[in-house]
């Protein structure tokens, strides 16, 4: 497989943060969690994980694949699958 084809097959996507005070990503096709602390986004190719102070979701526009948050940007983990903690794993972390 040639370069070309290799790029057609990689899903893309981009992060921009600003000040570390809003953070915008195209290619977010679902956002599975959101809290003031973390969210966790499902990205074409994975999922990521945003941690931070007072994180608010100021756009979500799903057909574009473009969403935004503001709050203080603490972190951003890039993971490849997820894997669901039981109640007790919830509790006694």
């Amino acid at each position: 497989m040639d370069n070309k084809n290799q790029k057609a097959l990689t899903k893309v996507h981009s992060v921009e943060i600003l000040s570390r005070e809003k953070i915008n990503i195209v290619g977010a096709v679902e956002v599975l969690s959101s809290t003031d602390k973390e969210a966790t986004i499902k990205l074409e190719d994975g999922y990521m994980v945003i941690c931070g102070v007072g994180l608010t979701i100021l756009k979500l526009i799903p057909e574009a694949k473009e969403l935004s948050f503001e709050g203080k940007i603490e972190g951003i983990k890039y993971i490849s699958k997820l894997t669901k903690k039981s109640f007790f794993g919830k509790v006694f972390k």
